[in-house]
This record gives C-alpha cells, structure tokens and sequence, in this order.
C-alpha cells in the first residue's frame, strides 16, 4: 500500500515572546553508574520511576526518585544501541535498539528482553510511542520509514515518508490518536492516518529543522527548531503556525521537549554552554531560562511526570536529571542527587522528600526494634543477642526522635513496619538456631545498607535542618550496625 501525500498550506504567524527572566526550577542530577554510557531519551515508568537508554553502555537504566537507587538492565544482543523508549500500561519498557534493527521489551519484574524483528527497511528504529489502542509506531531515521508494530502479534507494516532523506525523529500521538512526526533533514513535521496509513505533511519556514514534538493539552502541537533557534507550534486542525525566539539566540539548537499538564512548555537549549532547561507560558508568552548545574553535555530529551516534573538525560556529562519547578512547592521533590541547584526558599512544612524520610525511617526503626527484640529472645550466640540488645536501643532513640520531630512540624509519623517488614519478621520468627541466627543477620546488614542510603540522601538533599542535621548524625551507627551484622557471618 503507498503512502499518500497530502502537502497542508498553513498560516504562519511570528510570535514574540514578551520576556526572557530567570527561571525558578531545583534541578537534580544522578550518575550513570558506568561510565561513558551516554544516556539518550528519559521516560516515565508507570510507578513514577525514571527510565532511561544507555546507549554506550547496551543497557537500560531506572532510577528510584525517591530514594535516589540506580538500576541498569544489560541488554543480551550485544551492541544494539538503545535509543528511545516508553512504558506500557503493565509497566513494561520497550526501546529502539537502533543498531540491531529491532525493537525490546524488558520485563523489569525479571529483567527478561524479548526482542521484536523489524523489516530490513526499517534498519535503525529510533523513537517509540504507544497510541491509544496499544499499537507501538516508530520512526527509523536513516531508513527515511515510520513503523507500526502489533505488540500482541509481532505484526510490523512500515512506510515510507515522502519526502526524500526527510530524516524522521520525533514522534508523539496527537489529541485525535494520529501519530505526529518530525521530519528532521526537511522543514516539515507528518502525520499519519492510523487506519490508512496516509502520510500528510506539514511543511514549516524554509530552513526549520524540527527534532523533537510535544503535545498540549488544548491539542496543539509543539516542536524544537534545532537548526533556527525557535521554538514552534502548530495547530493541525487548522494549520496556524506560531514560532518564538529561544533565549539562547540562532544557534541555542533546541532539542529535548516536553508538555506538563498545567500547559508550560519546557525544552533544552544544546547549543549554549552549560545547557539550559528553558520554560514557555503560553498564556503570557514568557520564556525563562536556568543553566543544568554539570553543564548538560546535551540534553537529548525531555520527559514530563504527571505530577509536573521534568526528566532529563544529560548525554555529555553521563548524568539524568531532575528538574523539580518551583510551582511544586514542597511537592515532588528529590533525593539522592550528587548536584542540586540550590532552592530559592526552605518550605514552610515537610517537604514531600522529608515527609517520605521521616515515614521510612520510623517504618524501618520500628522493624529493627522487632527484629532486635527476636533476636535476644531467640539467639542462641552471645554476638547475635548483643547485636539485637544494640539495635533495639538504638533504634528505639531513633524512632523517638523522629517522633519529637514530626510533633514539632505538625505531623504524623508511621506507627507500624511495612507489609515486607512484617513478612520478613514472620519468616524470622518460624526460624530457629543456626538457621535463625543466619537468616536475621543477614536481614539485619541489607536492613542497614539501605538504611544507610536512605539517611544519607536525606543528609545532602533534605529541607528540613532538623531532619537533615538528625540523618547526618545518624549515620556512623548505622554502619556500625551493617559492619556488626557483617562480622559473625563470615565466622558463622
């Protein structure tokens, strides 16, 4: 079937934006934990993770905003070159192996892959977008091809843009489930019609170079003009085009882009030095502009939570960030990061990542004391019942104090283990002798090293003096729990 082309005349309109101000936003950055992985495109997991290609590396990576813990899943093809990806409703990742020609699936219950086999036309698949019913559609740019595949049947039709060398990039499902493409060697941008498979073109100011596209929430579609310095946007129902200057001149070279649901566009300048995370108002026409602490070494792509957050992979410098705006208030913060832009206030209350602090810590103190108190009941060695003995007075001046904390900023504070604390209590207690004593102090070191990463990211990222002064202090006795855990294991 070939594709029909539809050229669109559209109306262009020069937008100015009113102001270029400074830019109220946190920004928090993570290493990739191996180097030179050169981490490409963010997305967004289902359970707000952030997930990301390391395309250097042949690995996908996932990192915890919460708690600031960095997972990378090896890809079994060796070489395929992950570039973009996107999750699915059941919390799977799918990505672009773009120099294997083919697209993956990664389990990360099981951290399984199975790949999906592409046409030979389709040879370097590179970004990927589910449309509302389930159909996985694709660009490959070199290939000069938008793809459909069929996740439930591994059926792929491919076809091929009009335009010669068009280069296809970006893609997004627009407000009425077309996919929209950009067309990145031209100055156009494509849809496709789902069911007829025609390709209509948009064709943009002579010189433009679309790379990247974002929808809004009213259904117009925005675009980064890499090769112009714009930012654009367009209405498909009509055709009416609008462009704005970006901060950073001609040769800011927007790339990474992103919507979040309050309508605020956000993209990357890759062209100035450090990058910068620049802010669109459409209501009031306002860019703002803030540096990426490292630099950004260039920020490929963007990624918006539903929350209001920003996902960012920082290329150059090895990095994914996290851009928290200072509309968020005390909300959604993060923790963990190696580099934060500073805040612009200490929030009046807890912040979110305080008042997740502060009910982990309690849930995990109340565990240990439990788990203390098993094990001077239940040890049968004199190291195993002085190691409960310190836990249990230990922990118990920690949950105390954590108490008095949360009584002054005017909340609560978790009274009870998590449903797995409580599990692996059960599955102690059913335990005795040797057995027993293993078992707890094996639960007791892997207890204390995550405590350990849990009170460190509070120590540096924290809002509250009181709780990240208590994490800080906190933390030599907790290393000596993990290192006295640690110790009788190996004699045992």
């Amino acid at each position: 079937m070939r594709a029909v082309v539809e050229c669109l005349t559209v109306v262009l309109f020069s937008g100015v934006a009113l102001a270029t101000g400074s830019l109220a936003v946190d920004i928090y950055e993570y290493p990739v934990p191996t180097a030179a992985a050169k981490p490409h495109d963010p997305a967004v997991g289902t359970d707000g993770s952030l997930w990301v290609t390391e395309q250097a590396a042949n690995k996908l990576g996932r990192l915890d905003p919460v708690t600031g813990r960095f997972r990378e899943y090896p890809l079994p093809t060796a070489d395929s070159g992950p570039h973009g990806l996107t999750a699915d409703p059941t919390g799977n990742i799918w990505f672009t192996a773009n120099y294997k020609g083919y697209i993956g699936q990664l389990n990360p219950r099981t951290g399984r892959v199975r790949p999906y086999a592409l046409p030979a036309k389709a040879k370097d698949p590179h970004t990927p977008v589910f449309d509302r019913s389930g159909a996985l559609w694709f660009t490959a740019q070199e290939a000069n091809v938008i793809g459909r595949l069929e996740p439930t049947t591994g059926a792929v039709v491919v076809r091929e843009v009009p335009t010669p060398n068009a280069k296809p990039y970006g893609i997004i499902i627009g407000a009425d489930g077309a996919p929209y493409f950009c067309e990145f060697g031209a100055n156009k941008l494509g849809r496709v019609d789902p069911s007829s498979l025609t390709i209509r073109e948009f064709t943009l100011p002579e010189g433009a170079r679309p790379r990247r596209l974002a929808l809004a929430p009213d259904g117009t579609i925005y675009y980064s003009d890499y090769a112009r310095g714009k930012l654009g946007r367009v209405d498909p129902k009509t055709g009416r085009f609008e462009e704005w200057s970006s901060p950073g001149g001609d040769d800011s070279k927007p790339y990474g882009i992103a919507v979040t649901a309050d309508g605020n566009v956000w993209y990357s300048e890759s062209g100035v030095q450090p990058n910068t995370l620049v802010r669109f108002d459409p209501r009031t026409k306002k860019l703002a502009s803030a540096p990426i602490p490292s630099g950004g070494g260039t920020v490929r792509n963007i990624a918006a939570t539903a929350d209001g957050r920003l996902f960012l992979a920082c290329s150059g410098v090895n990095r994914v960030a996290i851009a928290v705006p200072a509309s968020l208030g005390a909300h959604a913060s993060a923790a963990g990061s190696d580099t934060t832009a500073p805040a612009e206030a200490a929030p009046a209350t807890l912040s979110a990542v305080d008042q997740h602090f502060l009910d982990d810590a309690a849930r995990a103190s109340l565990a240990e004391i439990k788990l203390g108190q098993l094990a001077i009941e239940k040890g049968t060695t004199a190291p195993v019942q002085q190691l409960g003995k310190i836990i249990v007075d230990d922990h118990q001046k920690v949950f105390d104090r954590l108490r008095a904390i949360a009584s002054g900023s005017g909340v609560g504070v978790a009274t009870q283990p998590t449903p797995d604390q409580q599990t692996a209590y059960a599955r102690l207690a059913a335990l005795k002798g040797r057995d027993f004593e293993k078992a707890f102090l094996a639960q007791t070191w892997t207890d204390h090293d995550e405590a350990v990463t849990l009170f460190q990211a509070e120590a540096e990222n924290g809002r509250a003096p009181q709780l990240r002064s208590f994490a800080k202090s906190m933390l030599p006795s907790l290393r000596q729990h993990r290192e006295l855990a640690g110790r009788p294991i190996q004699k045992m």
